[in-house]
């Protein structure tokens, strides 16, 4: 009991498998919660950003497809947004722990243009992230 276990899913991402009592899952699953948000709020200064939500919805991008969001030496998302997007772990309500990842770009560059080419770009990548 309390084991934790690192595995590397793909290059970029390690899954974290944890071992507790089970009357302890929901109080430390509402802890990692609050601390991945807290960690994502001090690591990105997403003031003067915009995210990319096309029909109303954020553009979510699974952790397991990260890779392919990217593309070879960032080049796909490069393209897409034109060398301007960032991708964030989601911490949108109820997806936090997730692994989801969103776009971000600067607000005075955001377009209904772009939001449409980044839909049309990742609509097979999108597709397999969970949605609540």
């Amino acid at each position: 009991m309390g084991a934790v276990v690192r595995a590397p899913v793909t290059k970029a991402v390690h899954e974290l498998q944890v071992s507790l009592p089970a009357r302890n899952n929901e109080h430390f699953e509402s802890c990692l919660a609050k601390s991945v948000i807290d960690w994502v709020h001090s690591e990105y200064n997403l003031r003067g950003y915009r995210r990319i939500e096309p029909d109303n919805e954020p553009l979510r991008i699974p952790y397991d497809q990260y890779g392919a969001a990217v593309g070879p030496r960032g080049r796909t998302i490069k393209d897409v947004f034109r060398n301007n997007a960032r991708l964030v772990w989601s911490v949108s309500t109820r997806c936090t722990l997730d692994g989801l990842f969103e776009f971000w770009v600067p607000a005075d560059e955001w377009s209904t243009a772009q939001e449409v080419r980044a839909k049309n770009a990742y609509a097979s990548i999108e597709a397999r992230a969970p949605h609540r």
